[in-house]
Formats: C-alpha cells, sequence, structure tokens
C-alpha cells in the first residue's frame, strides 16, 4: 500500500514552462517602464539644464547691457553652446527697461523661452 502511494505522488519540485514564460513576461513589462521613466527623467534634466543655461547667457547679457560694454563673441557662443537653435532678442521700452529674451529648441521638441527684464543703471 506504501509503495502505491509513493509512486502516485507527483513530483513537484520544479516550475512549468507556463509559470516560467508568464515570468518572463511580467519582467519585461518592468524593465520597459523602468527604461522609459528614465528616458523621461534625462529629458527633464537636460530641460533644466538649459534653462539654467539660458539664464546665465541672460545674465550675462544684462550685465554687458547695464555696464555700456558689448559682450564679448567667445563668452556669447559658449553659453550659448548649450543651447540649440538658440536666438538672443531684445526689447527696448521706456524708461531705460529692457527685456531680454531666448529661445531654443527643448529637448523634448518644442520651443522653450526664458525672459529677464534689465533696468538701467542712473547715471550719477
Amino acid at each position: 500500500m506504501k509503495l502505491m502511494q509513493l509512486m502516485n505522488v507527483k513530483n513537484n519540485k520544479g516550475f512549468t514552462l507556463v509559470e516560467l514564460m508568464i515570468a518572463v513576461a511580467i519582467l519585461a513589462l518592468i524593465s520597459t517602464g523602468a527604461v522609459m521613466a528614465t528616458h523621461r527623467y534625462q529629458l527633464v534634466g537636460l530641460s533644466e539644464l538649459q534653462r539654467g543655461q539660458a539664464l546665465l547667457l541672460l545674465e550675462y547679457q544684462a550685465d554687458c547691457l547695464s555696464s555700456g560694454r558689448s559682450p564679448t563673441p567667445a563668452v556669447m557662443d559658449r553659453l550659448q553652446a548649450a543651447l540649440p537653435g538658440a536666438a538672443l532678442s531684445e526689447e527696448q521700452s521706456t524708461g531705460g527697461v529692457s527685456t531680454l529674451s531666448v529661445r531654443w529648441a527643448d529637448p523634448t521638441g518644442s520651443t522653450a523661452t526664458r525672459s529677464l527684464v534689465v533696468f538701467a543703471r542712473e547715471a550719477q
């Protein structure tokens, strides 16, 4: 009797092929989501880096404008290097107020803009 019971007991120590395929499919979905999230965070980080670079460019231009000196081309080229397709513009207003703006192509494909208002120093 005991021998018959031992022979009827199945050896269930491993996984079936279907169970392994489901586990691999779940891991593939999780890793795809992780890669997509990483790529998005890299784009967001690059976008923020470009915003900071645009602010440096605007501050340099504002400093040159308020001190009455012309910007150095080498410095301008270096500041604009991190901003693909950068276009710097200046809008004069009354009362010695100028608005500086820079536009560039964002890593997400859209156009990004950053502006800075500059007040002229009063002559003493």
